[in-house]
């Protein structure tokens, strides 16, 4: 880590310095450096960038200070700060206390509440209490990840949301608390969503009102999961709430909403009996959608089954400017002739998981999509084909 003697007297020789990035800091920035970046007179970038595979980062943006304009606590424009699950292993490895990190990361935020633009950090590392009574006019661009630690983060996102003026980007993507409704990210006639362009949320309510006023300026809009349903027999994801949507549910949020510009669709979904209507109405509503992402999961091994590739196929080639397709189907069920030797007649549970398609299945699955999806002139629709697969076991 830097020291700060050493730094300060460093930036006094760098009088034209405008960025500061630190590299490969796992044992953490003192805080003593970064606030001596923020009373550099030139410094208009810090960033704090992990290189190693944790990925990690802190980033912060500073907006030069000019005569006759308001004198602001800090002038950040903006923030993000990236947690990972294995941050706690190398923070141990390094005798690093997250809990100080946490300690340090709030008073910044708060601090920036009149110049902050961008935010992105993690839902239980930030006083999201005390940050929705602030006033925050210039927040355009707001990213929550992580998993919420308590019911209090959960109530403080409306009033957040409310707060921001005319927001560009919004994101939240939060592991949800069990035994809880799904959370409310905009209360009636709170903002104005008028410049929009995305939107993604994990697990809302199909009733928020931030789907009746966001729409017409969406380019992105991503109805999801987090972390992801394929993942929930993990051991760190067993205690929490997974309430994605039903078909129906996205299909009441869809119809709901005018997005003529949007570009780029995911849907998390249960499949139920209005999965086809669903997708028809993606296929015609859409004139300019470019990627689409599915993650269709059944509700149980013996409720209905979900709409087959070959069918979703069908429907997508309408699709005129679609270039990107990424799905990920519930494979166990999608063909009859997976041979059934594999599947355990005793067990309906072991006979669920031992069905997933295999890597040579999911080529045949790939070839018979893009067969599909070709145009009479022998070209492809698509650019680029992702099937997802992952091993149910895990």
């Amino acid at each position: 880590m830097p020291d700060p003697l050493y730094f300060e007297e460093l930036l006094k020789q760098l009088p034209d310095i405008r960025a500061v990035v630190f590299n490969c800091a796992h044992a953490r920035v003192p805080l003593a450096v970064v606030e001596q970046c923020f009373r550099h007179a030139g410094i208009a970038s810090l960033s704090f960038a992990d290189t190693s595979d944790c990925q990690s980062a802190w980033v912060y943006t500073t907006t030069r200070c000019y005569p006759g304009r308001e004198s602001h606590h800090n002038s950040l424009q903006q923030l993000s700060y990236a947690a990972n699950p294995s941050k706690p292993t190398r923070a141990a490895y390094y005798q690093v206390d997250c809990r100080k990190d946490i300690a340090e990361l709030g008073p910044i935020i708060l601090r920036m509440h009149l110049s902050a633009e961008s935010l992105s950090f993690p839902a239980d590392r930030a006083p999201l209490s005390r940050m929705a009574e602030l006033p925050w006019p210039c927040l355009r661009d707001l990213t929550l990840t992580g998993l919420y630690s308590d019911a209090s983060q959960v109530s403080s996102i409306p009033q957040l949301v409310g707060a921001m003026r005319n927001p560009r980007s919004l994101s939240i993507q939060v592991g949800q608390l069990a035994d809880r409704p799904r959370p409310t990210v905009l209360e009636r006639g709170c903002t104005e969503m008028h410049a929009l362009e995305s939107l993604t949320l994990a697990y809302p309510d199909p009733d928020d009102a931030i789907f009746a006023v966001a729409g017409k300026s969406l380019r992105y809009l991503s109805i999801r999961d987090h972390p992801r349903h394929y993942l929930k027999n993990m051991p760190v994801n067993r205690w929490l709430a997974m309430p994605i949507l039903s078909s129906s549910e996205c299909l009441r949020v869809l119809s709901g909403m005018s997005m003529p510009r949007l570009e780029h669709l995911e849907l998390v979904y249960e499949a139920d009996e209005l999965e086809e209507e669903l997708l028809l109405h993606v296929a015609y509503a859409y004139s300019h959608l470019h990627t689409l992402e599915l993650h269709q999961y059944r509700r149980s091994p013996h409720g209905p089954a979900p709409l087959r590739y070959n069918r979703i196929s069908e429907i997508v080639r309408s699709l005129d400017t679609l270039r990107t397709l990424r799905l990920n189907l519930d494979y166990a069920y999608q063909d009859a002739a997976i041979p059934q030797s594999r599947a355990r007649a005793d067990d309906d549970d072991n006979a669920y998981k031992s069905r997933w398609a295999s890597a040579e299945e999911l080529v045949l699955y790939g070839s018979e999509i893009l067969t599909i999806l070709e145009r009479r002139e022998g070209f492809h629709v698509l650019e680029e084909l992702y099937l997802l697969y992952c091993d149910p076991n895990t």
